[in-house]
């Protein structure tokens, strides 16, 4: 976890998961610092944002689960409660990386999400094949830092996602920062 995060309203760092004798570690969610360079020569394109992760990114409410599996399931977070869902945390592996490259790929479509929310709508692997993977996410101030909030990832079932409107992800931040109102495409109110 990195140090000068100070307090914020969120989980700092995840405990781990055991299940069936197995350990499913979660510090790759716990929270930290991306900076985010834009152009290297301007340092008022770049911004220092504190990331934080929901336990929406490894947990997920299924209706297929049996009572006793349900219970053995269970992920306790400070705010709710939810089943350990495996697919999400094999996927949440991967969230930081994307996260931390949002500004320097064209590849991966930032878009917007309704309610003052955005979306990772899809990236591209090293591998060069794209994924179809939702990260949702906010943005705000938070003790006079920038706070980038996931407060969900998972497998995009629906490429065609009607919200899935690209948004310039440095005018994001650059509104937050300077306390503008966040952006947002045109028709949208």
């Amino acid at each position: 976890m990195a140090k000068g995060i100070g307090q914020i309203s969120e989980v700092k760092q995840w405990k781990p998961f055991h299940y069936q004798g197995e350990t499913y570690h979660l510090d790759h969610l716990d929270a930290h610092f991306v900076e985010y360079k834009f152009d290297l020569n301007d340092p008022q394109r770049h911004y220092k944002v504190i990331v934080t992760y929901s336990f929406h990114c490894f947990a997920k409410d299924c209706g297929h689960y049996t009572d006793d599996e349900r219970q053995d399931l269970m992920y306790h977070s400070p705010k709710e409660s939810r089943p350990f869902h495996f697919e999400r945390y094999e996927y949440s592996k991967m969230v930081p990386h994307i996260v931390k490259n949002l500004h320097a790929s064209s590849n991966t479509i930032v878009g917007y999400a309704g309610h003052d929310n955005y979306a990772v709508f899809s990236y591209r692997a090293k591998s060069g094949k794209q994924h179809q993977y939702k990260i949702a996410f906010n943005v705000f101030r938070e003790q006079k830092k920038l706070r980038i909030h996931i407060t969900s990832a998972y497998r995009n079932e629906n490429p065609v996602d009607p919200k899935k409107v690209k948004v310039n992800f440095e005018a994001i931040l650059k509104n937050v920062r300077l306390s503008k109102g966040l952006p947002k495409p045109r028709g949208y109110k």
